[in-house]
């Protein structure tokens, strides 16, 4: 009985993580380019309680008498299916259609993002402008450096293509690249870290980054400009597993008392 205390109290455990995991989820049903998560379970170990009748036959006996330890929560993992394109008009929001990241510089440290609500920002040391992130981290350009734009360029003039490449037309109406945006894959990409506000470091586990047409074996993604990714979590598939997760901490609930409840009544018989 002290075992199934301790079997209950290790799913409670593990569904409260699942529980969070499918909160995160739902928190994140609007955020742009999010991903979600599933939470990974494994059972703990067994123990013998005791073998065959016949201790001749130990070797052939098809099963032993076993009970298990309870289960424990194993790292997420995060489904990188791509998201429902939104619309939106706006020039610098640009959607990835395809495995492709976008690198941001975040003091000085490269992390990647699927969120491709951009915006120009203006330079006050320099008067010119740069391509920024929401929250004003520059993107990279497949230089390694920030994507700047000169003064005399008006910013309503500025393009992005589908290849990532950020051009305007001159009064000639000739085509002058600015920049091009940099765009990379991952060998495994359920091996990035997530570091919030929509960024993911790689690691050891992701594998070094490729940057797109550097690559010939790489297929290159595509850029939708005026859309954004939408979060790729189905709100109804999501409350059932909130029930289901809710409805599994509630048994094992149940199965400390009913443990409990027969702890006591055994000690009254020995009274």
């Amino acid at each position: 009985m002290v075992r199934a205390l301790y079997t209950a109290a290790s799913g409670m455990t593990a569904q409260q993580l699942n529980v969070d995991t499918i909160s995160n989820n739902l928190a994140n049903v609007n955020t742009v380019g999010y991903k979600k998560e599933t939470t990974n379970f494994k059972s703990l170990l067994y123990t013998n309680l005791r073998g065959p009748e016949n201790e001749a036959i130990t070797e052939t006996t098809p099963s032993v008498k076993q009970v298990g330890h309870g289960v424990r929560a194993l790292a997420n993992s995060r489904n990188y299916s791509t998201g429902t394109l939104q619309k939106t008009e706006n020039p610098t929001d640009i959607a990835i259609v395809g495995n492709g990241f976008f690198a941001i510089d975040n003091n000085g440290e490269e992390v990647y993002t699927r969120d491709g609500s951009f915006r120009f920002a203006m330079l006050e040391d320099e008067g010119s402008y740069a391509l920024v992130t929401a929250d004003g981290y520059p993107v990279l350009s497949t230089e390694d450096e920030s994507i700047i734009i000169g003064s005399e360029v008006s910013t309503d003039k500025l393009k992005i293509g589908e290849d990532g490449t950020v051009f305007y037309l001159d009064e000639e109406g000739i085509k002058m690249d600015v920049a091009q945006i940099k765009v990379v894959q991952f060998a495994n990409r359920e091996g990035l870290e997530a570091t919030g506000g929509n960024l993911y470091k790689a690691t050891a586990a992701s594998g070094e980054p490729m940057v797109e047409g550097d690559d010939d074996m790489l297929t290159r993604s595509t850029l939708r400009t005026g859309y954004l990714e939408g979060s790729n979590v189905q709100l109804a598939e999501e409350m059932v597993n909130l029930i289901i997760a809710q409805r599994a901490y509630e048994v094992n609930s149940t199965a400390i008392k009913t443990a409990d409840d027969m702890m006591q009544q055994a000690n009254q018989l020995k009274q």
